[in-house]
Protein backbone atom coordinates (compact mmCIF):
# COMPACT_ATOMS: atom_id res chain seq x y z
CA UNK A 1 0.00 0.00 0.00
CA UNK A 2 0.88 3.49 -0.84
CA UNK A 3 0.29 6.60 1.13
CA UNK A 4 0.43 10.20 0.45
CA UNK A 5 2.27 12.27 2.71
CA UNK A 6 1.74 16.04 2.38
CA UNK A 7 5.39 17.60 1.40
CA UNK A 8 7.65 19.26 4.77
CA UNK A 9 7.09 22.64 5.35
CA UNK A 10 10.63 23.25 5.02
CA UNK A 11 10.72 22.19 1.67
CA UNK A 12 13.11 24.25 -0.42
CA UNK A 13 11.07 26.36 -3.24
CA UNK A 14 10.84 29.53 -5.28
CA UNK A 15 9.10 32.14 -3.25
CA UNK A 16 5.53 32.87 -4.45
CA UNK A 17 6.65 35.98 -5.46
CA UNK A 18 9.03 35.12 -7.72
CA UNK A 19 7.99 35.62 -11.44
CA UNK A 20 10.95 34.25 -13.79
CA UNK A 21 11.61 37.05 -16.97
CA UNK A 22 10.29 36.10 -20.42
CA UNK A 23 12.41 37.93 -22.60
CA UNK A 24 15.79 39.50 -23.12
CA UNK A 25 17.67 41.55 -25.83
CA UNK A 26 20.57 40.82 -27.36
CA UNK A 27 24.34 41.07 -26.81
CA UNK A 28 23.24 41.98 -23.02
CA UNK A 29 23.82 39.70 -19.81
CA UNK A 30 20.85 38.78 -18.15
CA UNK A 31 20.97 39.04 -14.38
CA UNK A 32 18.28 37.04 -12.51
CA UNK A 33 17.44 37.18 -8.76
CA UNK A 34 15.98 34.53 -7.05
CA UNK A 35 12.90 34.53 -4.04
CA UNK A 36 13.40 31.19 -2.39
CA UNK A 37 12.29 29.85 0.57
CA UNK A 38 14.03 27.46 2.84
CA UNK A 39 16.81 27.15 0.80
CA UNK A 40 20.54 27.22 1.73
CA UNK A 41 22.33 26.52 -1.88
CA UNK A 42 21.08 27.23 -4.90
CA UNK A 43 22.85 25.88 -8.17
CA UNK A 44 21.40 27.03 -11.57
CA UNK A 45 21.68 24.91 -14.75
CA UNK A 46 21.10 26.44 -18.17
CA UNK A 47 21.30 25.60 -22.05
CA UNK A 48 20.49 26.58 -25.31
CA UNK A 49 18.29 25.05 -27.93
CA UNK A 50 20.17 21.33 -28.59
CA UNK A 51 23.05 22.40 -26.21
CA UNK A 52 24.45 20.89 -23.07
CA UNK A 53 23.66 22.17 -19.73
CA UNK A 54 26.07 24.74 -18.07
CA UNK A 55 26.15 25.26 -14.31
CA UNK A 56 26.59 28.77 -13.28
CA UNK A 57 26.42 29.00 -8.88
CA UNK A 58 24.13 32.09 -7.42
CA UNK A 59 26.15 34.68 -5.33
CA UNK A 60 23.74 36.68 -2.94
CA UNK A 61 20.09 35.18 -4.69
CA UNK A 62 21.39 36.45 -8.10
CA UNK A 63 22.56 34.88 -11.24
CA UNK A 64 24.00 36.09 -14.60
CA UNK A 65 23.53 33.97 -17.62
CA UNK A 66 25.36 35.33 -20.87
CA UNK A 67 24.55 37.46 -23.81
CA UNK A 68 22.87 35.93 -26.66
CA UNK A 69 24.80 36.73 -30.21
CA UNK A 70 21.35 36.13 -32.00
CA UNK A 71 17.98 35.67 -31.64
CA UNK A 72 16.88 33.00 -29.40
CA UNK A 73 16.01 30.44 -26.30
CA UNK A 74 17.61 29.59 -23.56
CA UNK A 75 16.28 27.26 -20.84
CA UNK A 76 17.47 27.61 -17.32
CA UNK A 77 16.23 25.85 -13.84
CA UNK A 78 17.46 26.06 -10.41
CA UNK A 79 18.38 23.22 -7.93
CA UNK A 80 17.52 24.05 -4.73
CA UNK A 81 19.18 22.03 -1.61
CA UNK A 82 17.68 22.83 2.39
CA UNK A 83 17.06 21.18 5.14
CA UNK A 84 14.32 18.92 2.93
CA UNK A 85 15.08 17.22 0.30
CA UNK A 86 16.76 18.97 -2.73
CA UNK A 87 14.10 20.44 -5.30
CA UNK A 88 14.25 20.47 -8.87
CA UNK A 89 12.37 23.44 -10.62
CA UNK A 90 10.96 23.40 -14.32
CA UNK A 91 12.66 24.56 -16.95
CA UNK A 92 12.07 28.38 -17.52
CA UNK A 93 12.60 29.71 -21.24
CA UNK A 94 14.03 33.28 -21.59
CA UNK A 95 13.84 34.58 -25.39
CA UNK A 96 15.92 36.55 -26.77
CA UNK A 97 15.11 39.28 -29.50
CA UNK A 98 16.73 42.51 -31.06
CA UNK A 99 15.63 45.81 -29.27
CA UNK A 100 12.83 47.41 -30.47
CA UNK A 101 12.90 50.40 -33.44
CA UNK A 102 13.39 53.67 -31.17
CA UNK A 103 12.84 56.93 -32.83
CA UNK A 104 13.88 60.15 -30.92
CA UNK A 105 10.54 62.12 -29.84
CA UNK A 106 11.86 65.69 -31.26
CA UNK A 107 12.81 64.37 -34.63
CA UNK A 108 9.51 63.08 -35.39
CA UNK A 109 7.90 65.94 -34.04
CA UNK A 110 10.15 68.00 -37.07
CA UNK A 111 8.82 65.47 -39.41
CA UNK A 112 5.19 65.83 -38.74
CA UNK A 113 5.71 69.95 -38.62
CA UNK A 114 7.17 69.65 -42.15
CA UNK A 115 4.66 67.54 -43.08
CA UNK A 116 2.13 69.81 -42.18
CA UNK A 117 3.47 72.66 -43.62
CA UNK A 118 4.09 71.00 -47.38
CA UNK A 119 0.24 69.44 -46.95
CA UNK A 120 -0.44 73.48 -46.28
CA UNK A 121 1.15 74.23 -49.37
CA UNK A 122 -0.51 72.06 -51.52
CA UNK A 123 -4.00 72.64 -50.39
CA UNK A 124 -2.98 76.71 -50.72
CA UNK A 125 -1.62 75.81 -54.25
CA UNK A 126 -4.64 73.81 -55.27
CA UNK A 127 -7.15 76.62 -53.69
CA UNK A 128 -5.23 79.40 -55.71
CA UNK A 129 -5.06 77.27 -59.17
CA UNK A 130 -7.14 78.87 -61.76
CA UNK A 131 -8.36 76.61 -64.28
CA UNK A 132 -7.44 78.03 -68.12
CA UNK A 133 -10.24 79.82 -70.20
CA UNK A 134 -11.32 77.31 -72.96
CA UNK A 135 -9.30 78.05 -76.11
CA UNK A 136 -11.59 80.60 -77.76
CA UNK A 137 -9.56 80.55 -80.73
CA UNK A 138 -11.98 77.15 -82.03
CA UNK A 139 -14.69 79.50 -81.44
CA UNK A 140 -13.08 82.14 -83.54
CA UNK A 141 -15.54 82.85 -87.30
CA UNK A 142 -12.69 83.29 -88.98
CA UNK A 143 -10.70 80.18 -87.72
CA UNK A 144 -10.88 77.75 -90.97
CA UNK A 145 -10.09 74.37 -90.72
CA UNK A 146 -7.20 74.06 -93.09
CA UNK A 147 -8.10 72.65 -96.76
CA UNK A 148 -6.33 71.32 -99.74
CA UNK A 149 -6.44 74.59 -102.15
CA UNK A 150 -6.87 73.25 -105.75
CA UNK A 151 -4.35 75.64 -107.27
CA UNK A 152 -1.55 73.86 -105.27
CA UNK A 153 -0.30 70.77 -104.83
CA UNK A 154 -1.81 67.63 -103.05
CA UNK A 155 0.46 67.95 -100.16
CA UNK A 156 0.35 71.89 -99.68
CA UNK A 157 -2.59 73.76 -98.06
CA UNK A 158 -3.79 77.11 -96.51
CA UNK A 159 -4.66 78.18 -93.62
CA UNK A 160 -6.75 81.29 -93.22
CA UNK A 161 -7.32 82.89 -89.49
CA UNK A 162 -5.00 84.98 -87.19
CA UNK A 163 -2.47 82.98 -85.74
Amino acid sequence: YFSLVSPPDNLPRLSENFEPPTTRLINEQTTITLLTEDVNHTQIEWRLEGGQTQVVEVVNGSFTLPAAINPGLIEWRAILAGEGPNQTTPWFQLIAHEPLFSVASSSMYFQGIALLIFCIGIVRRVKNFEPREKETWIQDPNFAIPQVNGEMSEHSFELRGDF
